[in-house]
């Protein structure tokens, strides 16, 4: 009985502080790129943004951002606060998130549009808590 009683109360403490780890839905408004073209021309056009949706949590101790409904994190290596610097450790590209206290956040990366030009990326948008 002592058992059952000493199991339910860890697993209680477990899901307990699952269920309270902070998270954040971070949400893109803005964007912009500068980019270059094969031949080398340079240019800047507005990035519709509006679908890019974050999800910044704190991971058994570690925040990361994760793009919403998909599994591997994109900024996978955050510095201090909850996720007030992420930058992108993987995949050929690089990339940083930021977010401030006021739930403001900013990304920078550098990737290629549809046409394969290069450019670097900025988008801003606000985060709101859950859990």
């Amino acid at each position: 009985m002592n058992k059952v009683i000493f199991g339910s109360v860890i697993l209680t403490l477990l899901f307990s502080n699952i269920a309270n780890a902070a998270s954040y839905l971070c949400v893109g408004e803005a964007g912009a790129g500068v980019l270059n073209t094969v031949d080398n021309r340079i240019y800047s056009e507005l990035v519709n943004v509006t679908a890019n949706k974050f999800i910044l949590s704190d991971e058994s101790g570690e925040w990361k951002v994760t793009e919403l409904g998909k599994n591997n994190p994109i900024f996978d290596d955050c510095l201090g606060g909850p996720g007030y610097v992420c930058v992108m450790t993987g995949g050929g590209y690089g990339g940083a998130f930021m977010r401030n206290d006021n739930g403001i956040f900013s990304v920078t990366w550098l990737g290629a549009n549809e046409k394969k030009d290069e450019g670097l990326y900025v988008l801003k948008g606000r985060c709101s808590k859950f859990n």
